[in-house]
């Protein structure tokens, strides 16, 4: 990203959409220098909005900067929360192709882990019995043979946590 002056490295975590020219940032590894790889969710997501609110022509394209950097919002994983924001325009052009779901209090991890967790628009009333638009309902392609897991009672707690923000935050990206 060369809209900061200082030439020290900033390594982000992103979606790139090339008709929009558009970085869609996830996460934060290192700024100026500074590693966050170590820190746990909450303060990289923090450090991220942060960060960029210093520098409010990221999400500008220009001739020093042929890219905009967006970084994308979070919210706490609540199912209040969800709808809601389920419910608005999302700040971004493209369909929601997905929600990321971050535990709390990892680590910035590289490759497959189980404590981050992927879900298309349409599972979340058969994962989370979150209400979404019907557009999304529809947008489940007719042959998909996914099945919502089958939850078993004494998960039960440990997934209302989950909903209640308690162990996860949501990042819709």
């Amino acid at each position: 990203m060369r809209l900061l002056r200082d030439s020290k490295p900033v390594i982000l975590d992103c979606v790139f959409n090339e008709a929009e020219k558009t970085f869609y940032v996830l996460d934060v590894m290192c700024w100026m220098n500074h590693p966050v790889y170590d820190s746990d969710t909450e303060f990289r997501f923090f450090w991220l909005q942060a960060k960029f609110s210093e520098v409010p022509n990221a999400s500008e394209i220009s001739d020093i900067n042929p890219f905009a950097f967006i970084p994308l919002p979070c919210y706490p994983c609540s199912k209040s929360t969800m709808e809601s924001v389920m419910g608005r325009e999302m700040p971004f052009k493209a369909d929601l192709d997905g929600i990321l779901f971050y535990h709390k209090q990892t680590h910035y991890t590289t490759g497959s882990t189980p404590l981050v967790g992927w879900l298309k628009p349409w599972m979340l009333p058969e994962v989370l019995r979150v209400s979404v638009p019907q557009k999304y309902i529809d947008s489940k392609p007719p042959e998909e043979p996914w099945k919502p897991p089958n939850i078993p009672s004494e998960m039960e707690c440990s997934t209302q946590e989950s909903m209640n923000g308690k162990q996860t935050e949501e990042h819709a990206g």
